[in-house]
């Protein structure tokens, strides 16, 4: 008996709290973005991992080279297409 009430008490305790937030999802006060916010990104379907060293997909490199930077780019000036230091 002690334990139907405790759990009735609890549930109307967990449903009477008004969970209204006005209809608006992720709202912030912030009205300019700054540095490091996040970054979203659309992609057509999940990536299956985004381990750099054996990710296969289109979509998980798309996503690893927002988050990782390469230490070698090519240099698009040169018609040779040479390497050129791009994080050191």
């Amino acid at each position: 008996m002690r334990y139907t009430i405790f759990l009735g008490i609890l549930l109307w305790l967990a449903c009477s709290r008004n969970h209204d937030d006005g209809g608006k999802l992720y709202t912030s006060s912030q009205t300019t973005p700054t540095r490091g916010d996040w970054v979203i990104l659309f992609t057509l379907s999940d990536p299956e991992n985004l381990n750099p060293t054996n990710s296969t997909s289109a979509d998980a490199m798309y996503m690893l080279n927002n988050v990782f930077f390469s230490l070698l780019s090519v240099d698009p000036r040169d018609t040779t297409y040479p390497y050129v230091p791009a994080l050191a």
